[in-house]
């Protein structure tokens, strides 16, 4: 029996820690586990939509969960190039300012002086203004329905791993809320998307070689 997350909101950043590291040594496979641990974040940071940047096999793999303004789940693989320094690069998906920026903060590049966006410890903030539709460091993402964005990089070591953005329909959403426990569940989280990735590559291969056995 597959493990489900809880209905009611984790009540501390520990508590989702913990689910989230459960879910990860449950050997889901892994589009199964990065679904269920964005709808845990959206229940604990009460946003709309959660997006995931992340590496897979050379590959960056997108992964994206809402639950407004309607309920829907999408995971696409985005072919790219190997840089200096291991990065695999993909084409832009957009020519949004927050595509570029999304890269720039993956990538280590972003100046943290930038007066496009709001700095938090590890995660910068973005709000459309009024009559916007999206929310941008520089202005709104074409056809994005959220307003208010959290972005923060998950890191294993002095690594960055992966890219971790948060959605909401309320404009200044984030601005008013305490996020200093979403850079202890992006630490977390960065090492719970490695062990889980193992694991589900691992998964893989056993089936794989139990088809040859089979066949054999």
């Amino acid at each position: 029996m597959h493990f489900l997350p809880p209905a009611k909101r984790p009540r501390t950043d520990r508590e989702l820690s913990d689910l989230i590291f459960e879910l990860a040594n449950r050997g889901l496979p892994r589009t199964d586990f990065l679904e269920k641990v964005s709808s845990l974040l959206i229940r604990f940071f009460e946003c709309d939509a959660t997006e995931l940047w992340l590496e897979e096999s050379g590959v960056q793999a997108r992964c994206s969960v809402s639950r407004r303004p309607a309920k829907s789940f999408h995971f696409r693989l985005v072919r790219g190039v190997r840089k200096k320094g291991g990065k695999v690069i993909p084409v832009h998906q957009s020519d949004s300012p927050l595509e570029a920026f999304g890269w720039d903060v993956l990538l280590g590049k972003v100046d943290p002086g930038n007066p496009s966006c709001l700095r938090k410890d590890v995660f910068w903030i973005f709000d459309s203004g009024p009559g916007e539709s999206g929310a941008g460091p520089e202005g709104p993402r074409p056809g994005d329905p959220y307003r208010s964005l959290a972005l923060t990089p998950l890191r294993v070591g002095s690594k960055r791993t992966a890219l971790l953005m948060l959605s909401s329909l309320e404009e200044g959403f984030f601005a008013r809320r305490d996020l200093a426990p979403l850079g202890r569940v992006a630490q977390n989280l960065g090492l719970a998307l490695m062990n889980q990735g193992v694991q589900a590559a691992l998964q893989e291969r056993i089936k794989e070689l139990t088809c040859l056995y089979t066949v054999s």
